[in-house]
């Protein structure tokens, strides 16, 4: 009789045993490449916010050096120390609209030069509104021995606005003019600011975007 009640204990407590062990939550086995980072992933939501900025149809305005072994100051003045040079052709951002008035006569252009603020006088420069996804072609005068005549129209006939030397580099505006033999330049002698140079003569050294003047 006391095995028999002994027998009933044990098939209880095996039972409830039983049927803890089944009312518990299992817990999956890492199935996991162990090659992989098991960190926890953060999926992008179906629809991102809108943080980025609207384009800006404001012009940006960039300044074409005029002439060779130029300056850049430190600050408006001739009295400042030189930060470096730049060369005719070269482009550079320019920080503010309008010229500054310098220490000691003369007007300025404050640019980006390596980085940072300096100065140009613009004697030196000329300043030009462009769009930030204008192409900038800048081309260098070649093949001349001698000095090369710029023109005020695509033919050899219309007035000398000026002279180049081999190595000197323009902002080139088209080319084909004329008679297609001819290419547009910009030029602060010329009429409304451009002129034209037989395009034998001028080859294409740097293109460039000028929202590149941003970065």
């Amino acid at each position: 009789m006391k095995k028999l009640v002994f027998l009933v204990i044990v098939g209880i407590i095996a039972l409830c045993l039983i049927l803890y062990g089944c009312g518990k939550k299992k817990t999956p086995e890492n199935t996991a490449d162990p090659d992989q980072n098991s960190a926890q992933i953060d999926y992008l939501p179906d629809s991102l916010p809108d943080y980025l900025p609207e384009p800006s149809d404001k012009p940006i305005l960039v300044g074409y050096v005029l002439k060779d072994a130029v300056n850049v100051r430190a600050s408006a003045s001739t009295d400042s120390s030189s930060v470096g040079k730049v060369s005719c052709g070269d482009m550079l951002l320019i920080l503010k609209s309008g010229s500054i008035a310098g220490d000691n006569g003369g007007t300025w252009y404050e640019v980006r030069f390596e980085g940072k603020s300096a100065f140009i006088h613009e004697d030196f420069m000329e300043a030009k509104e462009m769009a930030e996804d204008a192409i900038i072609s800048i081309g260098s005068v070649v093949n001349v021995d001698s000095i090369l005549n710029i023109r005020s129209e695509p033919n050899a006939q219309s007035q000398r606005v000026g002279r180049a030397n081999k190595g000197d580099k323009f902002v080139v505006l088209s080319q084909g003019a004329g008679d297609g033999t001819w290419t547009k330049i910009e030029y602060k002698e010329g009429i409304e600011g451009v002129a034209y140079i037989k395009s034998e003569y001028l080859n294409i050294v740097q293109q460039m975007v000028v929202n590149m003047l941003l970065q």
